[in-house]
């Protein structure tokens, strides 16, 4: 029998990534082939296994790590259950260390999932009924065996909180230096009122934690005190990264604790500070100068913050830095406090996002924004009457034009533009919102496009035919990208003889699109 020559551990990676995307159920088949193919599957299985778990699940993923304590340790944990009349149905020893493999560890997830073993496993009812002590036994055992063997976590998520839901004592953390020292990114979502054990969590971080570079704090409750003692932890950790390029900060209310932690990107990461967000915050008295220190900041997000002033702005224009992109976001009864921010950056910013238009705001867009190459309008609310090709128009040096509405929103099928708001220097178009095909041709009529990114998620052969045609009467298109679901060359309204042959004229006509006009086809299937 002829053996086929093994594939380095790389071209395995990158071969099994593919097929992870595509189907999971491939990618378990591929543990069965051999010690070879399952050492390599394996680490991708199980990297993020919280993420896709279902629902129904998470008892047997619970189970599986129970599985992967020491005989001690489980034996420690049923003692602590006992009190409770609760006794783990333990299974067999694991064949692998599966949390050795863990990359992105949500403690929410977690915590979720111990909840479901107990009620699943156990003969007791407990509709109705905390069992918030259980579940946290069970956690704070499956935390000490992930801080202890998982030295390849990058990602650390603890968020959404509630009720009496809680972190285990600082003990369990003692031994999480090989799990924490390589941590990457950092997000931290509380809805209450921060505990001690969280706060010993913080300072863990900040002294083991040196390679942080992407840094998520959501704060959603008002005790501007407890708020200010966090930013003080997180300002440590702030100072004790060495590469820090992205921060996102949500719900600050307190002007010293936000001040704690701008004086501490201003001094500490000044270099390397690529791109900031606020969001939700209260910017009332806070001293915006320490950013200027940042001479690496080339990304700025300012959403529904409040506060912001001409005066308490003014500090901005000594800033080092020079911004590629401003992104914005403001409610239809108070956008000042964002304006404020055009006339200081925009003469700068190549790429502007925004989600609100009205008469007030496209008159200081193209009052100060006139290098803007790219305009992503994002879930925008258009304020009456307003005619958005005077905007798009009074953009000369536009390039690139980006639609996203979500599909939750209730204007996702209604696309605002139409072939006479677009300016003769757009290049690229993309859409990720929904249209009629007659929409689609009207917008495609005059324009010439050299690349159209389409994501829709109810896109059909219709508007493939319209791409297409428009495509080849142009002659001008050199990029095609196409995301929909899995059926979108087949139209269901139709007979099934006729679907197959839409079906067949579509995967024709894309070949054709390829062989004859040279375009590059992008196609991928959403599930």
């Amino acid at each position: 029998m002829k053996i086929l020559p093994s594939l380095s551990e790389e071209i395995m990676k990158i071969i099994f990534n593919h097929v992870n995307e595509e189907s999971r159920q491939d990618l378990i088949s591929c543990l069965l082939v051999d010690k070879y193919w399952c050492n390599n599957a394996l680490p991708i299985l199980w990297n993020r296994p919280f993420d896709i778990v279902s629902r129904d699940n998470r008892h047997k993923l619970i189970r599986t790590y129970i599985s992967c304590l020491e005989e001690e340790e489980k034996c420690n944990l049923n003692f602590k259950l006992k009190s409770f009349k609760i006794k783990i149905p333990f299974a067999a020893k694991a064949l692998f260390k599966y949390e050795k493999y863990l990359e992105e560890f949500s403690y929410n997830n977690l915590y979720l999932s111990a909840d479901a073993g107990i009620r699943k496993y156990l003969s007791q009812d407990f509709t109705g009924h905390s069992i918030h002590t259980q579940t946290l036994l069970i956690v704070g055992s499956l935390c000490q065996l992930i801080m202890r063997d998982s030295t390849k976590m990058t990602c650390l998520m603890i968020s959404k909180f509630f009720g009496k839901m809680d972190l285990p004592d600082k003990a369990t953390f003692m031994n999480s230096h090989r799990s924490l020292s390589n941590l990457s990114k950092f997000q931290f979502e509380i809805h209450q009122k921060i505990t001690k054990n969280t706060m010993s969590l913080l300072q863990t971080i900040s002294n083991l934690c040196k390679k942080i570079q992407y840094l998520d704090i959501k704060l959603s409750y008002p005790d501007k005190n407890n708020e200010i003692e966090i930013m003080e932890n997180f300002s440590k950790i702030i100072e004790s990264q060495e590469n820090l390029q992205q921060v996102l900060i949500s719900g600050a209310r307190s002007a010293n604790g936000i001040g704690i932690i701008l004086e501490a990107l201003g001094s500490e990461q000044s270099e390397s500070l690529n791109s900031l967000e606020f969001t939700w915050m209260d910017l009332t008295e806070v001293n915006l100068f320490p950013l200027t220190k940042c001479k690496s900041l080339k990304h700025l997000t300012v959403q529904y913050c409040q506060g912001l002033t001409t005066e308490s702005t003014r500090s901005l224009l000594q800033a080092e830095f020079s911004l590629e992109s401003l992104k914005f976001g403001c409610s239809p009864v108070s956008y000042s406090t964002q304006l404020v921010l055009l006339p200081i950056f925009g003469k700068m910013v190549k790429k502007l996002t925004v989600d609100l238009l009205n008469q007030d705001i496209i008159i200081s867009i193209l009052d100060n924004c006139q290098e803007i190459r790219h305009l992503k309008l994002e879930n925008c609310f258009i304020q009456k009457p307003i005619e958005i090709g005077k905007l798009l128009h009074g953009l000369i040096k536009l390039e690139k034009l980006e639609i996203f509405i979500s599909v939750k929103n209730g204007d996702y099928e209604n696309m605002i533009l139409n072939s006479r708001d677009l300016p003769s220097s757009l290049e690229c178009l993309i859409l990720e919102c929904g249209f009629t095909t007659i929409q689609l041709e009207d917008l495609l009529k005059n324009c010439k496009l050299n690349s159209l990114y389409i994501n829709y998620s109810n896109f059909r052969p219709s508007h493939f035919r319209v791409v297409a045609e428009y495509a080849k009467r142009t002659k001008e298109m050199n990029i095609l990208g196409i995301e929909s679901d899995r059926k979108w060359m087949i139209d269901e309204n139709i007979e099934s003889d006729r679907r197959i042959i839409d079906e067949k004229e579509a995967w024709e006509e894309l070949e054709r699109l390829r062989n004859e006009f040279g375009i590059f086809c992008y196609i991928k299937y959403l599930k």
